[in-house]
């Protein structure tokens, strides 16, 4: 059935998760000539090109992903990531923002994660773009100071920089 999940999307599975990265991705290639439009299976290539340092066809397999189904958490997530790892903070940050409003999604590992790490550097270039040396190394300010600007319907940079001119960022 060409609609289902392929036995090498399984297989790659299995090699996945005993640290086999290079017969994984083997196994999702097969798998997505069979059905290139299966979801987990572009995400999982798209993990195994990112292990393997392919960043650049892991995003795009992400992204694929995305113009199927844009609301797919995890691609979202890993996609934040990959853009992340090759310093397109911007980029991921747009990723990761886009599930600010999912349910439950702050629950996530990942995704607190992630958050935490893109903020920190977000932060710091904003702060940096603005003649400001201050590095905001607070995690939990960080996460409320993001918080409030969804709250207030507001862009992260616009409320970091508004919230440090009201001298609430210390060094």
């Amino acid at each position: 059935d060409l609609t289902g999940t392929p036995v090498q999307w399984y297989r790659g599975m299995a090699f996945f998760y005993d640290g086999k990265f290079d017969l994984a991705k083997k196994e999702y290639e097969k798998a997505i000539k069979i059905n290139p439009n299966h979801l987990r299976v572009l995400n999982d290539l798209a993990t195994s090109y990112e292990q393997s340092g392919e960043r650049e066809k892991a995003i795009y397999y992400y992204r694929k992903a995305l113009v199927i189904s844009p609301s797919f958490i995890e691609a979202n997530v890993n996609l934040s990531a990959a853009y992340f790892n090759i310093g397109r903070i911007d980029s991921s940050f747009y990723f990761i923002d886009k599930l600010y409003n999912f349910k439950n999604i702050t629950m996530s590992g990942n995704y607190n994660l992630f958050l935490d790490a893109i903020l920190n550097i977000k932060a710091t270039q904003i702060l940096k773009m603005n003649s400001d040396t201050t590095i905001v190394s607070d995690k939990i300010l960080l996460k409320e100071i993001y918080v409030a600007s969804k709250k207030e319907n507001k862009s992260f940079d616009d409320y970091l920089i508004n919230f440090k001119k009201r001298n609430k960022i210390k060094q």
